[in-house]
């Protein structure tokens, strides 16, 4: 077993598996040093280069597998893509998931405003000759400025949140725009799939989403809710609810099921949205 592999099993352990106070955790893991050469991963049509700088590479590690709801649908809505949009790429998994899966003539944007991350990112883009993903610098949010983001553990560089009440120590500006401005800018008229994992940022990137929304702009979404980093968790439900009156439906994904979303309240969970155009290509229910 190479040091990183170890580093992983330690990570994981104390991460996940004690239920000791954070306190704990943190200074169990700060024993160890921080692993800095990367180790060589072959997944289903890609490689990777990977560091257990957070729990994500960490099970990639060890398991091969992290979020695979996201992975399958993801995949499954990008088979004949010709644009793709990838919210929170982090250090590529999703992307190369579904570069492997879209047609070489896709176009596949990788939104990354985490520089630790987007460094690897294009590292792993570049290990598997990915011409066609263009990684974009920023973080989509509700309208074009700046923020800070927060790394959410002392060991966990890659994992950042807009909420500070979550963070360890001091953030980073990064700039942000709207899905609707970069789409304009592009110009852009038509996403067939996007992929959407940012910490609990999800509302405000849905509420810079509203007129391509309106337009049926974006054809299909997996988007990973965090209820509990929510600033107004009932609220923003209604919001993703509400998405059916621009004509689309819900979902909540488990492996390859798919499941037209009841009346239960959200939870950490994966949630597809699908324009009602596209159900049948799917085959979904309407």
């Amino acid at each position: 077993m190479d040091y990183t592999t170890f580093y992983a099993h330690w990570l994981r352990f104390w991460y996940t598996k004690t239920g000791a106070p954070h306190f704990v955790n943190a200074a169990a893991i700060s024993i160890m040093p921080i692993p800095t050469r990367p180790t060589e991963r072959q997944f289903d049509g890609f490689r990777m280069l990977l560091n257990p700088h957070d729990l994500l590479q960490t099970n990639l590690l060890l398991d091969g597998v992290w979020e695979e709801s996201v992975g399958y649908w993801f995949r499954r809505i990008s088979k004949d893509a010709e644009c793709v949009i990838d919210i929170g790429a982090h250090v590529g998994h999703f992307t190369l998931t579904v570069w492997s899966a879209a047609p070489e003539t896709a176009q596949i944007y990788a939104f990354e405003p985490n520089p630790i991350s987007r460094n690897q990112l294009k590292v792993n883009l570049s290990a598997n000759q990915a011409q066609n993903v263009t990684v974009v610098p920023m973080a989509v949010g509700a309208e074009d400025g700046m923020l800070t983001l927060y790394p959410l553990n002392p060991w966990e560089p890659g994992a950042t949140s807009e909420f500070r009440r979550y963070a360890q120590r001091g953030g980073f500006e990064v700039a942000v725009t709207t899905l609707d401005g970069f789409c304009q800018r592009q110009p852009i008229r038509r996403i067939d799939s996007v992929k959407m994992d940012t910490e609990g940022a999800e509302p405000m990137i849905l509420r810079g989403m509203q007129q391509g929304l309106a337009e049926g702009r974006y054809k299909a979404m997996v988007i990973a809710v965090h209820p509990h980093l929510w600033e107004e968790p009932i609220a923003t439900e209604a919001d993703i609810r509400s998405l059916e009156r621009f004509g689309y439906a819900l979902f909540r994904i488990a492996g390859s099921e798919a499941t037209k979303l009841d009346d239960t309240i959200f939870k950490d969970e994966d949630i597809l949205v699908v324009h009602t155009s596209r159900l049948a290509d799917l085959g979904l229910p309407d």
